[in-house]
């Protein structure tokens, strides 16, 4: 397949316009992932506008076009993200064994097995790392301000992690713009439909 593009050219008598599009979440319904996730319809505000104009600069000899086009849009996306639920991140590990879900306390474990290391073996950590802690706390907090948290235990029989699904926001703009002069070697061929001669375009 062959697809040939040609940009508008100015004639031998003014012409342009303006126009705008508009697309909003108000009237459109919730994407199909958005709702199998539980998370908020994505935010739509598309605005496409601009102008058009060409003419002559010179009658039958030199001709110009323009035009220009404005894209914004103001978005949101659906993210998802997986995190360890609080007590999974203070250290106590829940699990199913032959159909019973037990909890075992990971650092408690790692002090009891210390003193059967060898002297020459870093001993393991008994306490939560400051900065991990922090860091799992910060995004607790976000957590529970927006979005949605959903179990993995239905899903992926884990009992340590959640997936946390929320709707970042984003701006996409930007701008289309096309310039063109035509100049005719000879007036013979404004007879008619006059067919672009020496054609300068710009996008």
């Amino acid at each position: 397949m062959q697809i040939k593009f040609v940009t508008k050219g100015g004639t031998n008598q003014f012409h342009g316009g303006l126009y705008e599009t508009n697309r909003n979440s108000a009237f459109e319904a919730c994407a199909y992932f958005n709702c199998l996730q539980g998370a908020a319809k994505d935010r739509i505000n598309l605005n496409e506008y601009g102008f058009t104009i060409g003419g002559p600069v010179k009658k039958n000899k030199l001709f110009f076009f323009e035009s220009f086009e404005f894209f914004d849009l103001p978005q949101s996306f659906v993210e998802t993200g997986t995190w360890l639920t609080p007590q999974a991140a203070s250290g106590i590990f829940t699990y199913n064994a032959g159909g019973t879900v037990r909890t075992v306390n990971l650092f408690t474990l790692a002090a009891q097995a210390d003193p059967s290391l060898a002297p020459t073996i870093r001993q393991f950590p008994t306490a939560p790392d400051p900065t991990l802690a922090k860091t799992y706390s910060l995004i607790n907090q976000l957590t529970t301000s927006s979005g949605t948290l959903v179990s993995r235990i239905a899903t992926n029989n884990d009992y340590n992690r959640q997936n946390f699904t929320w709707n970042p926001k984003a701006v996409n703009n930007r701008k289309f713009q096309t310039a063109r002069i035509d100049y005719n070697l000879t007036e013979k061929r404004t007879r008619g439909r006059r067919p672009p001669i020496l054609p300068c375009s710009i996008p």
